[in-house]
C-alpha cells in the first residue's frame, strides 16, 4: 500500500482534512435531518422550488468560492508573514463589492429566471436566497486565508455554525408558514431563507478566527491592483471550473423540467419529478463527495510541496491520496447499486423513495467518477495546470447535455435519463483529466489497489445481499437493514485489515487502515 507520508511534513495535512471532513459529515448530517422533515412539509413541488432557487444559488455561490480560496491559500502561503494581515483587507474590501453586486443581480432578476426556468413558483425562494451571496463572497476570502494559514478548526467551526442555523431557522419558518396557510412557493422561500440567515451565521467563527489578522498593522507588499490581479489570474480558470459545472446544474434545471412537460407531463408534475430527483438523489451523492473534498482541498499545498522535490515524490504520494479515495468510492458505489431501494427507504417515504430507486442505482457510477475526478483535477492544479481540468469538464458537460436531451424524452427512460447522462459525462471527465495528468509524466499506481478494493467490496456486500434477501423475504425492514449495512461494512474492513495487514510485514510499510505515518 503506497501510504508511506512523511510525518513532519503531513501532520498539519492529516489533522487539517480530518477536522474539516469530521464538520463536513455533521453539516450533512444536519442537511438530511433538515430536508427530511422539510420534503414532508413542500412535498415533491415545494421541494420543486427549493431546489431550483438552491440550484441558481449554488451556481452564484461557486462564481464567490470555488477558486478563490485555493487562490487566497496559495497567495497568503507565498507572502511574508509581516504582509499577509494587509493583504486580507484588501481582498476582503474587494469581494464585499463583488458580492453585493452578485446578490442585487439576483434580486433584480429572480423573476425572470423563474420564467426562464419553467416555474414560476421558485420566485419568492430566489428573492429569500439573494442576500446569501453577499455573506459567502466574504466567507470564501476568510476561509481561503484560514486555509492558507493552517488555521482549520475556525472553517469547521463555521461550516457547523452554517448548518445548525440553516436547520433551525428553516424548519422553524417552514412551520410557521404551514400554519398561516401560505401556499409551497411562500412555505418553500420561508424555508430558504434559512439557508441564506446560516450562511450569514457562517462568518462568526471565520471572523474570530482572523480578526487578529484583520487588524494587525502593515503595508500590503504588492499594489492592490497587482494582487488582485494575481489572485484571479490563478483563480479564475478554477472558478471558471467550477462554474461549468453550476452551469450545468442550471442546464438541467431548465432541460429536465422543459423535457418532461414536453414529453406529456404537466408542470406541477414535472417540477415534481425533478424535486424528487433533486432532493433524494443528488444530495446523496454530493454527501460522499464532500466527505472526500476536504482531504483534495487540504493536499493541494502539499502536493505543491512535493511537485518540488521531484516528478517520482509527487506521483508516489499522488499514488497514495488515490488510493484512499479508491478505498471509500468503491464500496459506496456498490453499496448504491445493490442497496439503492433500502437506503432510499431508510431515509424518505416509502412513495418518493419508490420512484428515485433506480435512479440511485445508476447514480452509483457518478459517485465513483465524481469522486475520482475531484482528486485529479487538484493533482493537475497543484501542477500549476488550471485549463486541463476545465478542458475535462467542458467535455463532460457537453456529453451530459447531449445525453439528457437524447435520453429523457425516451419512452420508458424518462427521469432516469438524468442519472444516465450525469455518469457518462462524469467518466468522460476523469478519464480527459487523468490522461492530461498522465501526460506530464505523472506515474500513478493504483492498480492493484483498485484490483483489491474491488474485490474486498463483492466479497463483502454481495453476499450480504443475497442472505438479507432471503431473511427479509424482499420486504423492507429498516432494523434488519441497518444490522446487515453493518456486517457488510465489517467484513470490508476485515478483509482490507488482514491482506494489508500480511502486506505490511512483507514490504515494512502502514497500511491504509493503520495510519498516515511513513519515513523519517
Amino acid at each position: 500500500m503506497k501510504l508511506s507520508l512523511t510525518v513532519d511534513k503531513n501532520r498539519e495535512f492529516v489533522k487539517g482534512a480530518f477536522s474539516l471532513t469530521l464538520s463536513t459529515l455533521i453539516v450533512k448530517i444536519i442537511g438530511f435531518i433538515y430536508k427530511l422533515p422539510l420534503s414532508y412539509i413542500l412535498s415533491d413541488e415545494g421541494m420543486g422550488y427549493f431546489n431550483s432557487a438552491y440550484t441558481v444559488f449554488s451556481f452564484f455561490f461557486l462564481l464567490c468560492t470555488a477558486g478563490v480560496p485555493r487562490a487566497i491559500s496559495i497567495i497568503i502561503n507565498d507572502t511574508e508573514q509581516q504582509y499577509r494581515a494587509p493583504t486580507l483587507r484588501c481582498l476582503l474590501s474587494t469581494f464585499i463589492v463583488i458580492g453585493l453586486s452578485l446578490s442585487l443581480i439576483l434580486l433584480i432578476f429572480a423573476y425572470a429566471l423563474s420564467i426562464l426556468i419553467g416555474s414560476k413558483g421558485c420566485y419568492p425562494s430566489l428573492l429569500a436566497i439573494a442576500p446569501s451571496l453577499l455573506f459567502v463572497a466574504i466567507g470564501g476570502v476568510l476561509r481561503g486565508y484560514l486555509n492558507g494559514v493552517m488555521s482549520f478548526s475556525s472553517i469547521a467551526l463555521s461550516q457547523i455554525f452554517e448548518g445548525v442555523i440553516k436547520l433551525i431557522l428553516g424548519m422553524l419558518f417552514a412551520i410557521l408558514g404551514v400554519r398561516a396557510g401560505l401556499g409551497y412557493p411562500e412555505i418553500a422561500g420561508l424555508s430558504i431563507l434559512g439557508v441564506t440567515l446560516g450562511s450569514l451565521g457562517a462568518l462568526i467563527p471565520l471572523y474570530i478566527g482572523a480578526r487578529e489578522h484583520i487588524k494587525a498593522k502593515g503595508e500590503i507588499k504588492l499594489c492592490m491592483p497587482m494582487l488582485i490581479k494575481r489572485l484571479f489570474k490563478i483563480s479564475a480558470p478554477i472558478t471558471l471550473n467550477s462554474a461549468v459545472l453550476g452551469a450545468s446544474s442550471i442546464i438541467d434545471l431548465v432541460l429536465i423540467i422543459r423535457l418532461l412537460i414536453s414529453s406529456g407531463m404537466s408542470e406541477e408534475g414535472a417540477t415534481g419529478a425533478f424535486g424528487n430527483y433533486s432532493t433524494l438523489i443528488i444530495p446523496l451523492i454530493n454527501l460522499v463527495i464532500a466527505l472526500l473534498t476536504p482531504i483534495s482541498a487540504a493536499a493541494l499545498p502539499m502536493l505543491c510541496e512535493r511537485l518540488r522535490e521531484g516528478k517520482e515524490e509527487y506521483g508516489r504520494v499522488l499514488s497514495s491520496l488515490f488510493s484512499v479515495f479508491l478505498f471509500f468510492l468503491i464500496p459506496i458505489s456498490l453499496a448504491f447499486a445493490l442497496f439503492g431501494r433500502e437506503i432510499l427507504f431508510l431515509l424518505f417515504d416509502d412513495t418518493s423513495a419508490s420512484s428515485a430507486a433506480s435512479s440511485l442505482v445508476i447514480s452509483s457510477a457518478s459517485v465513483l467518477f465524481l469522486g475520482l475526478l475531484t482528486l485529479s483535477n487538484t493533482a493537475n492544479e497543484a501542477m500549476k495546470d488550471t485549463k486541463g481540468p476545465l478542458i475535462a469538464t467542458l467535455i463532460g458537460v457537453i456529453i451530459k447535455t447531449g445525453a439528457t436531451l437524447l435520453l429523457i424524452p425516451t419512452q420508458d427512460i424518462g427521469i432516469l435519463g438524468a442519472s444516465i447522462a450525469s455518469a457518462i459525462s462524469y467518466a468522460v471527465s476523469f478519464t480527459v483529466s487523468f490522461v492530461l495528468l498522465m501526460k506530464k509524466g505523472i506515474k500513478v499506481k493504483i492498480t492493484k489497489d483498485t484490483i483489491c478494493f474491488l474485490l474486498f467490496s463483492i466479497s463483502s456486500l454481495y453476499p450480504v445481499r443475497l442472505v438479507y434477501d432471503r431473511v427479509s423475504d424482499r420486504s423492507f425492514n429498516p432494523v434488519l437493514f441497518i444490522i446487515f449495512a453493518i456486517i457488510g461494512g465489517v467484513l470490508y474492513l476485515i478483509f482490507n485489515a488482514l491482506f494489508f495487514k500480511t502486506m505490511t510485514k512483507k514490504d515494512k510499510k502502514l497500511a491504509i487502515l493503520t495510519n498516515f505515518r511513513g519515513k523519517n
